[in-house]
């Protein structure tokens, strides 16, 4: 039986991604969020099933996680303005490249790829840190707190704080089962919070970068 928990996580992930398909006409600066939001509830459906039939869905964040981060690319490349934008496509590359000499050599399609989860959460909170000082440096008169944009950067940063030390110990967590359970409490709480913020997003204004 589907637990509660997985059921309510899933339902907050889909309003979120429909929310914000409903609104995705005209809304570029969101798009990758809300692609990113269809494929995470697709993805994570697949990692249930694939539990409970052959207990193994390790090889399914070996696909995800690139999918993601490259998201997150288009996302910080449409609305960073500073000089920080000219490192979104090296560091996309070289992120890339690394991802697949892990999972070729390093941590193949049985072991979760934590190496390079650490390294995506550490260069997606140096983007969302980078976004979020330009949020600050906006006139006081502009709400950034009702901009989706704003939003979705500050539920990055949350997320990727808590996931650094998630997914970056999860081959750790494995081999101590005592622990899992109240991490993993911890986890599904952090994801509640993250994808509340990104549904909440999907209900703001997305206004375009003033350079557009």
């Amino acid at each position: 039986m589907v637990p509660l928990h997985y059921l309510v996580y899933i339902a907050i992930i889909s309003l979120a991604f429909i929310t914000g398909l409903y609104r995705l006409r005209g809304q570029r600066t969101i798009q990758p969020v809300v692609w990113l939001l269809g494929i995470t509830a697709c993805s994570e459906m697949l990692c249930k099933i694939l539990a409970l039939t052959i207990r193994n869905n390790i090889p399914v964040y070996h696909v995800y996680q690139p999918v993601q981060f490259t998201l997150w690319a288009v996302f910080f490349c449409r609305n960073m303005q500073s000089g920080w934008k000219k490192t979104v496509f090296p560091l996309w590359l070289l992120l890339i490249l690394f991802s697949v000499l892990n999972t070729l050599f390093i941590q193949p399609l049985n072991t979760f790829p934590g190496n390079f989860s650490k390294l995506e959460s550490v260069v997606v909170m140096f983007w969302s840190f980078c976004l979020f000082s330009e949020f600050l440096d906006l006139p006081a008169r502009k709400n950034i707190f009702g901009s989706s944009n704003f939003m979705i950067c500050v539920a990055v940063m949350w997320f990727n704080l808590v996931s650094y030390l998630f997914f970056g110990l999860f081959n750790y967590y494995v081999s101590n089962p005592q622990l899992i359970r109240s991490v993993w409490s911890i986890h599904l709480f952090s994801n509640y919070t993250y994808y509340s913020l990104l549904l909440t997003a999907m209900l703001l204004k997305a206004e375009a970068p003033a350079y557009e």
